[in-house]
């Protein structure tokens, strides 16, 4: 997290700004990204108990999903670029999935707002939401995992499980998970 986002969130009571809703960016080696039928079919494996998964609609010519899972909305986003958002900068192996991914992946909750999430103490439970549907994805294209509310990258060492712990034991700030 970068000095005035850290900074901005110990003056703001509310910690997060109105605008963010729970989001997982997977940074990608190359392009390779799932077909929409693998999409429905992960969103069924990873949603399916609050309903059916169903396609809802498509945008940018296919590269973003709109699902529809019982009471919930998500968003699935397959981008061929760089991810432009902001990132900690830290020491090398922090950098390193910045420095080469070259498409990013992202799952969201875009109808729900991290900081009213995080005042009811639910924002860890979405995030959980979330990471079902990115630990089906995961394999050795995830160069690392981004958490764009908190602004927090996890390496990929491994399986996902294995890589957020070592972020919990490298000292990576992840009590938004919990």
């Amino acid at each position: 997290m970068g000095i005035l986002q850290k900074l901005r969130q110990k003056l703001n009571p509310n910690r997060y700004p109105s605008e963010y809703w729970p989001s997982v960016v997977v940074l990608m080696a190359e392009p390779t990204f799932p077909s929409s039928d693998e999409i429905l079919s992960r969103a069924q494996k990873a949603w399916g108990n609050a309903g059916p998964a169903k396609l809802v609609g498509t945008l940018r010519n296919g590269a973003s999903y709109v699902i529809q899972c019982g009471p919930m909305s998500l968003s699935i986003h397959c981008t061929y670029a760089r991810y432009g958002g902001l990132s900690e900068r830290g020491d090398d192996i922090l950098q390193r999935p910045w420095d080469d991914h070259k498409a990013w992946m992202s799952v969201d909750l875009p109808k729900l707002r991290n900081q009213a999430l995080y005042q009811s103490g639910d924002l860890a439970s979405m995030y959980k939401v979330l990471l079902v549907f990115v630990f089906l994805c995961w394999n050795n294209n995830c160069l690392g995992v981004y958490f764009l509310g908190d602004g927090v990258t996890i390496p990929n060492f491994g399986d996902l499980a294995a890589s957020i712990n070592w972020g919990r034991q490298s000292g990576l700030n992840l009590n938004f998970l919990n």
